[in-house]
């Protein structure tokens, strides 16, 4: 039977969770204006709620980097909305993307008063095989029913680019947030950034909520 879902900010408190919610930024600001405060009050928080990356013209958008970051300096997980943001619902539907990776277990952890209360939790992985604990063997939805959260696994062949799979994907199957870790190439601003959380970062089709 699927769970009743609840708003947001009741599954968050629900939990004893304390979201912080950056506002918009005055007019003229820019990344460092705006970087040092909210990297100073993130400790104090579980969980960041940002707008999504905007150009550099847009007079109040999130400057550019400043989600980057936030993220990696703060070392708090992350719920990135894009503008305009048209869903009537977040959390609901919500699509994991599974890698096997520190960033990604993290990113699951931080969402659990999300996924809790979720009707369809979706566990998809684009690796050659499902990435399972070394020793126990758990995959990862058999460590989510520990949780009490029910989800549905899909394995996907590998794919070059991991960030133009997740936005059809999440289309088919009607999520309306993404969970997924931030990674990617070898120096440090694209080793956490590249790849695929560049590419949805740079093009944000629904909420996503990201951790390092």
């Amino acid at each position: 039977m699927p769970r009743k879902s609840r708003k947001p900010a009741t599954a968050l408190h629900g939990r004893g969770c304390r979201p912080c919610m950056a506002s918009a930024p005055a007019p003229g600001a820019t990344r460092a204006d705006l970087a040092q405060p909210l990297n100073a009050e993130a400790p104090y928080t579980d969980l960041l709620i940002l707008g999504a990356p905007t150009s550099v013209d847009d007079p109040v958008g999130t400057p550019l980097g400043l989600v980057e970051a936030a993220i990696l300096r703060g070392g708090t997980p992350a719920l990135v909305v894009p503008h305009p943001h048209f869903q009537h619902t977040v959390a609901e539907r919500v699509l994991i993307a599974w890698d096997g990776s520190t960033p990604a277990a993290r990113a699951i952890r931080a969402s659990r008063p999300f996924l809790r209360r979720a009707a369809r939790v979706d566990v998809v992985s684009w690796s050659a095989a499902p990435a399972r604990a070394p020793f126990s063997r758990l995959v990862l939805g058999e460590g989510l029913k520990r949780h009490d959260v029910e989800s549905a696994m899909q394995q996907r062949g590998p794919v070059t680019h991991l960030g133009d799979a997740l936005r059809p994907t999440a289309q088919e199957l009607a999520s309306d947030l993404i969970v997924m870790g931030c990674y990617g190439h070898a120096r440090l601003r694209e080793r956490v950034f590249g790849g695929a959380t560049r590419s949805v970062l740079a093009s944000l089709p629904l909420p996503v909520l990201m951790a390092h």
